[in-house]
């Protein structure tokens, strides 16, 4: 089954998961969800200019980010709004590392079927 997931794209959206989303952080991404009354899974990334100056490198991850999050949505739970925040050194990550620090921290939040 193929579920689409659509973006987190207004400023209320974003601060009501900074406000009452659970969080699972770790040492260079951090996870915030929380459940939407939509039906359907929204991605919200965040990538800040202390990641990498140029955006080049800050798109190429959210690119990343994003593939790993389509790859998954598979196995994730339907209905929440999931937030990533990249921190200091998210960027020297291999792909497979970003990968498995989402898997983890979504299998922490209790995200994945």
């Amino acid at each position: 089954m193929s579920v689409k997931i659509g973006s987190l794209t207004k400023d209320k959206d974003f601060d009501q998961v900074f406000k009452r989303g659970r969080s699972c952080y770790c040492q260079t991404i951090g996870l915030k969800i929380i459940a939407n009354k939509i039906g359907q899974n929204r991605l919200g990334i965040i990538i800040s200019r202390k990641v990498s100056k140029k955006a080049v490198d800050r798109n190429k991850l959210k690119r990343r980010i994003k593939e790993i999050i389509r790859l998954l949505i598979d196995k994730l739970l339907v209905g929440y709004d999931i937030l990533v925040i990249t921190l200091p050194g998210a960027k020297e990550k291999t792909y497979q590392e970003i990968s498995k620090i989402l898997e983890q921290g979504l299998n922490k939040l209790k995200m994945l079927k």
